[in-house]
């Protein structure tokens, strides 16, 4: 029979909290249960204490800033594994996650997307002279050619910045 007044009371304020969710204003909301968490935890930890159940809780402790140090650390070697794809020629894979595919003639390349990538203004009405397409391309490629420490990828959108501008 106590059980079943239990989980009647436990369902009722189920109930309630539901009701009381779906009407009060989201701000409130996020306000109430970040207190209600706060408070939460300082329980767990007292009863935790009492009771000289503390152990569990350390160990988790330390498992978990141990795998968040290994999380933060791979967070940090993401770039150098997305450049190691792409010069074994998966580099296709980061284009699509990000939406954007790599076009190596530049047809799939705005114009406005070509002169930003070249650092490049055009002045409305007048057209630029092939020289300075090329000299932007020679002196961006100078930098961020792969054989200096650039990536394919840059490389590439910038031949195909070049490719579209001119339309060789």
């Amino acid at each position: 029979m106590a059980r079943l007044l239990i989980l009647l009371i436990v369902l009722g304020g189920l109930w309630w909290f539901l009701y009381w969710f779906s009407r009060t204003p989201a701000t409130q909301v996020a306000r109430v249960l970040r207190r209600v968490a706060l408070w939460g935890g300082i329980g767990v930890l007292a009863i935790a204490t009492l009771s000289g159940r503390l152990n569990p809780i350390f160990a988790l402790l330390a498992a978990a800033i141990t795998l968040g140090l290994r999380v933060l650390y791979l967070l940090q070697m993401l770039p150098m594994l997305q450049r190691a794809l792409q010069s074994l020629g998966f580099g296709g894979l980061a284009g699509k996650a990000s939406g954007k595919t790599s076009d190596s003639d530049g047809r799939g390349m705005s114009r406005d997307d070509a002169l930003a990538i070249l650092g490049l203004e055009a002045e409305a009405g007048s057209a630029l002279e092939p020289e300075q397409i090329r000299a932007a391309h020679r002196r961006l490629m100078q930098k961020l050619h792969p054989d200096r420490g650039g990536s394919d990828y840059l490389a590439a959108q910038i031949n195909a910045a070049k490719t579209r501008l001119l339309g060789d």
